[in-house]
């Protein structure tokens, strides 16, 4: 009986292309639902197209798109069409379980609440036994290894002019977390945490001693000159606390609180310079101390962002503002996400931030995240810029060691080898620069050291 029904519409459907040049509801409807019933997803957002262009628009044509969108899983577009066919007929079950998955599916578990809250009182329970858990814990850990491109001696760092010159490296930076995510309504889903910065650090200071001794077989004074490099290790340590907060807004609107505190505990090395001059052997001297400040000091981030998601598109406007080192640090930017396939298997970021205070640093990234299978997916990407105490749209800061960050390369693995619990491996390749200064006759010198920095982060997630 379908098949003769099909071939009926077919006849109707080139008879009716034939006869009427305008376009009309029935001929929409009966193209549409031949379309639908074959699979002819092409064809059918043709005919959907000419029918919108024609201000032809009703709950059929807007169901079959939603279904065959659904179809090829691009839930993102096919939700969107559902959503209007709920807009003719706001009592029709299917569309609404369609909705239901579109959104599971995506793990938009927030707006699948809201759509089941609309089912039939006597079928809800079946199907909030498909909603994953949403509560999580996550725990993480990481090292920085450090290698320099300029060799370690003091003849790099004083020049054939330096008297002496100071410099503060990094060894290796150490780093925890624990942080945990949960919801406290339908709307609000709330993050806090807890984490731990140890950036293990080297003192040097390299000098040139003038030694002037007396030449008895030729009767004069000559000058000798011993260069040195001493060196001391030190730590800074850094507590960090973070709360923030999602809230889901009215026309898929997102707005995003962030807030952290950041308590710093430090050792700091300082050194300072004598010289002295013998009368006897006519000698002079430069000797080089240390002085150990002890320092502590709270600093804290605040952010605010907005998204809202068109369709397969996502987009973030962020305002931040931090004090950090008793400095005023202003930020902004906005990003953008693509989903060129209609659901989040294959994502494409791009966004573009300012971050300000005695000077503006420009920061540009981009970023690729995509699925390899059902367990693993993947995600690169790629910042350039002065990243110095710059901070995600969550107000969570990383950057905020003193030296300067210029570009950050990685790759992040995820593994979902449970329903509940997700792997993280990461790796980030980072250009620094640290600053040195060199003291010459009369004046001293800034300059900047430049290494490498290659992060090793693993994260684990359990939600329960």
């Amino acid at each position: 009986m379908r098949i003769v029904l099909i071939i009926i519409c077919l006849i109707f459907i080139k008879v009716n292309a034939q006869t009427n040049k305008t376009l009309k509801e029935s001929y929409v409807d009966s193209v549409s639902y031949v379309y639908s019933m074959k699979g002819n997803h092409k064809e059918l957002v043709s005919i959907a197209n000419q029918a919108f262009d024609s201000k032809i628009d009703f709950y059929y044509l807007r169901y079959r798109l939603g279904v065959s969108y659904f179809n090829q899983k691009k839930y993102l577009l096919a939700i969107e069409h559902f959503k209007k066919a709920l807009a003719f007929y706001p009592a029709d079950f299917y569309t609404k379980e369609y909705l239901f998955y579109g959104n599971l599916y995506l793990n938009n578990i927030s707006e699948a609440k809201q759509i089941l809250a609309k089912f039939p009182s006597n079928l809800q329970s079946n199907y909030q036994k498909l909603i994953g858990k949403e509560r999580l814990i996550n725990i993480e850990s990481g090292y920085q290894t450090t290698s320099y491109v300029s060799s370690q001696d003091t003849a790099t760092f004083l020049g054939p002019d330096g008297l002496y010159a100071e410099s503060d490296r990094m060894k290796s930076l150490q780093y925890y977390q624990l942080g945990a995510n949960f919801p406290i309504s339908k709307k609000i889903q709330v993050y806090t945490g807890l984490s731990y910065v140890q950036n293990n650090r080297t003192r040097h200071i390299y000098s040139k001693d003038n030694y002037y001794y007396n030449d008895y077989l030729n009767k004069i004074f000559k000058k000798q000159v011993k260069t040195k490099d001493t060196a001391q290790d030190y730590s800074l340590n850094q507590y960090q606390a973070y709360l923030g907060a999602t809230i889901s807004l009215p026309k898929k609107f997102n707005l995003q609180f962030g807030f952290q505190n950041m308590y710093y505990s430090q050792n700091k090395l300082v050194a300072a310079s004598d010289s002295m001059k013998s009368t006897l052997l006519d000698t002079l001297i430069y000797n080089y101390r240390y002085q150990t400040i002890t320092s502590s000091l709270n600093n804290y981030v605040s952010s605010i962002s907005l998204s809202k998601s068109y369709s397969n598109i996502n987009t973030i406007l962020n305002l931040g503002y931090s004090r950090i080192d008793n400095t005023n640090i202003y930020q902004m930017g906005t990003q953008f996400t693509y989903s060129p396939l209609g659901n989040y298997n294959l994502n494409i970021t791009g966004g573009y931030y300012i971050s300000a205070d005695s000077t503006k640093r420009n920061i540009l990234f981009a970023k690729i995240l995509g699925k390899i299978s059902d367990s693993w997916w993947y995600e690169v990407y790629h910042y350039q810029g002065n990243l110095k105490n710059y901070h995600e749209s969550n107000a969570y800061v990383v950057y905020n060691i003193s030296d300067v960050i210029k570009s950050k390369s990685g790759i992040n693995i995820a593994y979902y080898f449970h329903p509940n619990w997700t792997l993280n491996m990461r790796y980030d390749f980072l250009v620094r620069s640290a600053s040195f200064t060199k003291y010459i006759p009369g004046s001293q010198v800034k300059l900047l050291d430049d290494y490498i920095n290659n992060s090793f982060i693993i994260n684990l997630i359990w939600k329960f």
